[in-house]
């Protein structure tokens, strides 16, 4: 399920320019079940159950990276991408980490914008620690052109709870 939400929020790049990289830029079944299982995945569901987003994060230079926020473009705009965005912070934060980033598109309107809305701001190059500089390579690995792409950090704090 959570495959067919991401196809499906893909299709909104195409509206954009960027329909073929974000097609490209696919998260494996396996990825799914083995953030799962080690608590680094939150789906947002319809009452009945059935999901109709996610927000899957890695650990990359020892702090939780949004790797992928989908939300159903039928179940858009609802508030379900802030909530669980809302979701990992905190969880973020009773963990004990710090901050959250996250790598997004600089001119797609419900990317870099929206990230600012809720709390993320543009880390720049020199701040970027291994794992940052290895994702921007695997994304343009798969086509992602890294010329309108930023990394994003949110800090966290008990005062943003």
């Amino acid at each position: 399920m959570l495959p067919g939400i991401e196809a499906a929020a893909a299709e909104l790049y195409a509206g954009v320019g960027l329909g073929d990289a974000a097609a490209n830029d696919s998260t494996s079944v396996e990825d799914f079940t083995r953030a799962c299982g080690q608590g680094l995945l939150w789906v947002a569901a319809i009452p009945g159950g059935a999901p109709v987003g996610f927000a899957f994060a890695e650990l990359y230079d020892g702090i939780p990276h949004l790797d992928e926020l989908g939300v159903h473009p039928a179940h858009g705009r609802r508030g379900l991408g802030t909530a669980l965005v809302d979701a990992l912070c905190t969880w973020a934060r009773g963990a004990g980490y710090a901050a959250v980033t996250l790598s997004t598109y600089v001119d797609v309107p419900w990317n870099m914008p929206w990230y600012t809305k809720l709390g993320f701001h543009v880390l720049d190059r020199g701040a970027w620690g291994p794992d940052m500089v290895g994702i921007e390579a695997a994304e343009r690995a798969i086509g992602l052109d890294a010329s309108p792409r930023v990394m994003m950090r949110k800090d966290l704090s008990v005062r943003d709870a």
